[in-house]
């Protein structure tokens, strides 16, 4: 097979693992929203799936901002018919419609656009957690609040 040219391989020093920011306040523009339906055995829900850039952010661990870097979180709202979704549907609307606030986006009813998100701005106040993947314990980032900016 022949040479194939992949910009940036050059300067690539490889896979690094893992780290999740430090808690604190990050100031967001959201870039793209992205819907995946999803299903498991409790029934089915939507993937909300927000790529944005970080604007304004608190000193990571190694000691620079984490501004211009990605962050990608999701908000997952299950359908009417999960097994669930009587006792825990209002986890990721309430979730959402705090971000919609924060952007400042209309709704109407009980209906909104996940397109108008792009280009918006918020704050979003992120924690740590630990959880098990893949067999391993791991510390992932969780949006605490959204705010206006």
């Amino acid at each position: 097979m022949a040479m194939v040219k992949v910009p940036g391989l050059k300067g690539s020093k490889g896979m690094v693992p893992f780290e999740a920011y430090v808690p604190g306040k990050y100031k967001v523009e959201i870039n793209a929203v992205k819907l995946t339906e999803k299903e498991n055995e409790k029934g089915k829900g939507v993937s909300w799936e927000f790529k944005s850039t970080i604007l304004d952010s608190p000193e990571q661990a190694n000691g620079k901002a984490a501004d211009g870097r990605p962050y990608t979180f999701r908000i997952y709202l299950m359908d009417e018919t999960h097994s669930s979704y009587e006792e825990w549907h209002y986890i990721g609307v309430d979730e959402l419609e705090s971000l919609r606030m924060a952007c400042g986006i209309d709704k109407k009813g009980d209906s909104i656009d996940p397109d108008a998100f792009v280009g918006e701005k918020a704050v979003i106040t992120v924690a740590q957690e630990t959880v098990e993947y893949k067999g391993a314990n791991r510390t992932q980032n969780v949006n605490r609040k959204y705010e206006a900016v």
